[in-house]
């Protein structure tokens, strides 16, 4: 079962692509507000919860059936199960490095605050704990389970003028700072 965000949509259409008949593999996706919703119940049935209420503009219960013909999902039912487009942190690790001095030692940033070294280990701690997925997926021992994150950015969006990747195209000047950063994050995630 390959469960997740808009994401699936693209292994989807690999899938039907080339499938192969000894392999069952099932999908079921929703959007990101709706799959960021989602839990999962004690016998790995994967839900809204009931005080999700469905609205106007995002009817969840809706999509979800539209997208997968049920609005709910039992992992148990599969031997492996893989969380597709999880947040990788990547527009976290900008925004810090935009609002902060990284480098006592780099006087050719132009932010004025200096974070310290036990601060930024700590935002990056605090960062790779939210990362994780619902503490619900935790107990999960049978069926395996398998976290695929979204894709970071790749090098030719830092051109891009999409409003979200503001502070990528700021940080492209500062290539040694950010580095250092995201392989620090990268030690504390694993």
């Amino acid at each position: 079962m390959i469960v997740g965000n808009s994401h699936v949509g693209a292994i989807k259409l690999g899938w039907e692509a080339a499938p192969r008949d000894d392999v069952d593999v099932r999908f079921f996706a929703a959007p990101q507000r709706t799959f960021i919703s989602l839990r999962l119940s004690d016998e790995l049935q994967l839900a809204l919860p009931d005080e999700i209420k469905d609205r106007p503009r995002l009817p969840h219960r809706k999509i979800l059936t539209e997208l997968n013909g049920t609005n709910s999902a039992n992992l148990a039912e599969f031997d492996d199960v893989m969380l597709v487009g999880w947040p990788s942190g990547a527009d976290q690790l900008a925004a810090l490095a935009v609002s902060c001095r990284l480098d006592a030692s780099n006087t050719s940033q132009p932010r004025n605050t200096l974070l310290s070294t036990p601060a930024r280990k700590a935002i990056l701690e605090r960062l790779a704990q939210s990362l994780r997925p619902a503490a619900e997926f935790e107990k999960i021992d049978s069926p395996r389970l398998y976290l695929l994150p979204r894709p970071t950015l790749a090098e030719t969006a830092l051109a891009s003028d999409y409003w979200a990747y503001r502070n990528w195209r700021t940080l492209q000047r500062e290539e040694a700072s950010l580095l250092s950063l995201i392989e620090e994050f990268d030690g504390i995630r694993r």
